[in-house]
């Protein structure tokens, strides 16, 4: 069976677009987006480039005027410790009594995230002194994400020049303007 509506009765308004409307709306959406995109994102990558690339700058700032319109700031993975040779570390947690076939997960977990200090380019328990085998340090460092952060002001005033400027050219698209709800359908009862 087709994809497509039955005709209404003549007393009644059509339930929303077709699958037709839908699929023609969602293709020209597609492909403006991707219009955009290839503008854009080279833009928005020459600053994540910047932070990422010069090690003395985590954060730019965009003005307009003066006023603060949005921030950029560099996310990188903090220094943590990871099981880098699994034997070791089990014969030792073995040692520990801190096994049941395998690790106990609450025991690795705090090795990992509480007890583990680097002390001397060796990973040592705080608790008891003794070094930890199979477990190194990464010292973390690595790009995340740059993530803008904008003002209310500096969001309202760009989205009001973009809507003054592209504004039009949108409402020229009809397959991108919202559809019609029930309550916006004239002549319905």
């Amino acid at each position: 069976m087709s994809q497509e509506q039955q005709g209404a009765p003549d007393n009644q308004a059509p339930p929303g677009p077709s699958p037709h409307e839908l699929a023609l709306r969602a293709a020209v959406a597609h492909r403006v987006l991707a219009y955009w995109e290839a503008i854009c994102r080279p833009v928005i990558n020459a600053n994540k480039d910047f932070i990422r690339n010069d090690p003395g700058v985590l954060t730019t700032v965009a003005a307009i005027d003066g006023m603060r319109a949005a921030s950029f700031t560099e996310s990188v993975k903090q220094p943590f410790f990871e099981i880098t040779d699994a034997n070791a570390f089990l014969r030792w947690a073995d040692d520990q009594g801190e096994t049941e076939w395998v690790v106990r997960a609450a025991f690795q977990d705090a090795i990992l995230k509480k007890r583990a200090r680097w002390v001397n380019g060796l990973c040592v328990d705080s608790v008891t002194g003794e070094v930890i085998p199979g477990v190194t340090q990464n010292p973390g460092g690595t790009h995340i994400s740059v993530k803008p952060t904008f003002t209310e002001a500096g969001e309202n005033y760009i989205d009001t020049v973009l809507d003054g400027v592209f504004g039009a050219t949108a409402a020229a698209i009809p397959m991108l303007a919202p559809a019609a709800s029930d309550d916006d359908a004239e002549g319905t009862e």
